[in-house]
């Protein structure tokens, strides 16, 4: 038996939300012995409705953290070990042997002071014991992967690499922007420290292009540090987009950004690959490692240089820019199959 732990439905969507999110989507359509379990509190229901989510745990009032490590190990223990465990973002029991665990990143390790005490304290403390314990380890770039084996000391044998994908709505023929809205530069990440977004609103305003405007598109989270954003009247904050608006966004932006001091992937540079949008981003190894040649890069502790490449990229002319290459190797087929043959050999032990 394969046992999905669903808690990531009783979530608000980040990066880590989506990747576990779309790869049971496709395992689910794979023929494969399967269950999903999530605690009862889920917020996606219709995607726990398709992949038939089973919520009936024993003590199966408890929710989070709770659940995972009580009702979880509790329900597991009538298959007597014969079965596999999926854990895909981030958490995981750390009572159980029979588990593949995902960890996207080790940010919390390398600056604790991105996140809540709460969140730091229980990350530092649970995820050396899963990475230790679990049958295999599955991260999103080779980047994470030297991250965990610094951090950790654990085998490289003992981790896979499983990029994510990436998948948009068609766009909309109606837009909600007016002609003045859309001349704006795009970034899409969580408002949170670690996402470098003052740097990015300094940078902007030192650019002073008359009617330009920045639009940063994401949602706080009570796991990272509190911080307030710099004014500017031309930066507009964005949350609670539903994939629509965010196509409409991509479509309609002059150049898309991403600031961030540290990321385990970057999906939204992927999305915005889809788009053929102009790209800057942090010149940090996981995104010269997934997107190489294809963007281009600042120092983002640097305001100065991230205004210098922004505005460079502004004036260029609009070039067809061939992202098809880097946009075919990242899709959720590709992850869900590579998770597929790591669960088989995983079951071969």
């Amino acid at each position: 038996m394969i046992v999905v732990n669903a808690r990531f439905l009783t979530q608000n969507t980040t990066g880590v939300q989506r990747f576990a999110a779309e790869i049971c989507k496709i395992l689910n359509n794979m023929n494969l012995n399967i269950q999903f379990v999530s605690p009862k509190n889920i917020i996606h229901k219709e995607l726990a409705n398709q992949l038939n989510v089973k919520t009936d745990l024993p003590l199966s009032s408890l929710k989070g953290h709770l659940w995972e490590q009580i009702s979880l190990p509790l329900f597991l223990r009538q298959f007597n070990a014969n079965y596999l465990l999926i854990n895909l973002a981030n958490t995981g029991p750390i009572t159980i042997k029979n588990q593949i665990y995902g960890l996207m990143d080790v940010g919390f390790k390398i600056n604790p002071s991105w996140y809540s005490t709460k969140f730091s304290f229980f990350y530092n403390t649970f995820v050396p014991i899963l990475l230790k314990r679990c049958k295999h380890v599955i991260t999103i770039s080779n980047t994470s992967k030297e991250g965990i084996i610094k951090n950790y000391g654990i085998s490289s044998d003992k981790i896979s690499v499983i990029y994510t994908g990436y998948n948009l709505p068609i766009l909309s023929k109606k837009t909600n922007f007016s002609k003045e809205e859309e001349n704006y530069i795009l970034s899409v990440s969580s408002f949170d420290p670690r996402k470098n977004l003052n740097t990015l609103i300094e940078a902007f305003s030192e650019l002073n292009i008359n009617g330009l405007k920045l639009i940063l598109v994401g949602k706080f989270s009570k796991n990272f540090k509190a911080f307030d954003f710099l004014k500017n009247e031309n930066v507009k904050l964005l949350s609670n987009v539903n994939d629509e608006e965010l196509v409409e966004l991509y479509h309609n932006a002059k150049l898309f950004v991403y600031p961030s001091h540290y990321e385990g992937f970057g999906l939204p540079i992927l999305e915005a690959m889809h788009f053929n949008l102009k790209i800057c981003a942090s010149n940090i190894d996981c995104f010269k490692e997934l997107f190489a040649d294809k963007i281009y890069y600042f120092d983002q502790n640097s305001p100065k240089d991230m205004a210098r490449v922004m505005d460079n990229l502004l004036k260029s002319k609009n070039e067809n820019i061939d992202y098809q290459e880097v946009i075919h190797k990242y899709t959720w087929e590709n992850s869900a199959n590579l998770l597929k043959n790591i669960i088989f050999k995983v079951l071969k032990y």
